[in-house]
Parts: structure tokens; C-alpha cells; sequence
């Protein structure tokens, strides 16, 4: 075998390795604990969850300049929600949908940063907004 070849090899089985002893760390948590979803998709739905409600408070009730962002942070937030719903498990029991899960989780993980990116992008910008319409309405 020539050396690139082996330098492939040796690094698709760290991965492998790698990825084995994740699966192997969150299977048990998921079994100590009783998880329905892993510990880091449950934070992201907490706190996707409080968004999505200031998301719909400030389209309800926030100044008109907010509302827009508002409509579109709650719909990404639906949109990650929806993701993380795809991502929990159905029945607790099953040690073959914990693994799916898990592997799933992994796979769609790059999906799930790309939303949260686009989350905070948006936050960002009702914080912006917000203080300028504070400060406006001070003045």
C-alpha cells in the first residue's frame, strides 16, 4: 500500500473509533438517566422553546418593526423543533431506536448547527432592534 492510502485508512478508523466510543458514552446516559432525547438536544429545545415564545410575543404584541423578525425566528424555530421531535425517542424501551437515535443525532448534527446559527443571526438582530426602539421610546 502507498502512504496516502494508509493515511486514509488510519484516519477512517480514528473516526470510526471516534464515533463509536460517542455512541458508547450517550447510550449510557441515555440508560442511566432515562433520556428521551440526547442531553444536548434537550438544551437546544429548552432553549429553542423560550425563543419561539418571545418569537410569538413580539409578533402578537411588539412594535411592528419587530413583528417581521419575529414571524421568521419563530419559524426557524419550528423548523429546529420539528428536527429535534425527529430526533427523540418513541419508545424508552428499545435499545435499537436508542442507537438510531444517537447515530441520527450525529449524522444530522451539521443540519442542526446550521439552524441554530441561523437562530442566533436573528436573535441578534431582535436585541438590535429592540434596544433601538427602547431608546427611541425614551427619547
Amino acid at each position: 500500500m502507498d502512504p496516502v492510502t494508509i493515511l486514509g485508512l488510519a484516519s477512517n478508523i480514528y473516526t470510526f473509533v471516534e464515533v463509536g466510543f460517542k455512541v458508547v458514552r450517550q447510550y449510557k446516559d441515555f440508560r442511566r438517566d432515562r433520556l428521551e432525547e440526547t442531553r444536548d438536544n434537550a438544551e437546544r429545545r429548552i432553549l429553542t422553546e423560550q425563543l419561539r415564545k418571545i418569537s410569538n410575543d413580539l409578533i402578537s404584541d411588539g412594535p411592528p418593526s419587530l413583528a417581521a423578525l419575529g414571524v421568521e425566528c419563530s419559524r426557524l424555530c419550528d423548523e429546529l423543533l420539528e428536527l429535534l421531535d425527529k430526533l427523540s425517542i418513541k419508545n424508552p424501551g428499545s435499545t435499537r431506536e436508542r442507537i438510531g437515535i444517537i447515530l441520527k443525532s450525529y449524522v444530522r448534527s451539521p443540519d442542526i448547527i446550521s439552524l441554530e446559527k441561523r437562530l442566533e443571526l436573528y436573535r441578534q438582530q431582535l436585541v438590535t432592534n429592540f434596544s433601538q426602539t427602547l431608546r427611541y421610546e425614551v427619547h
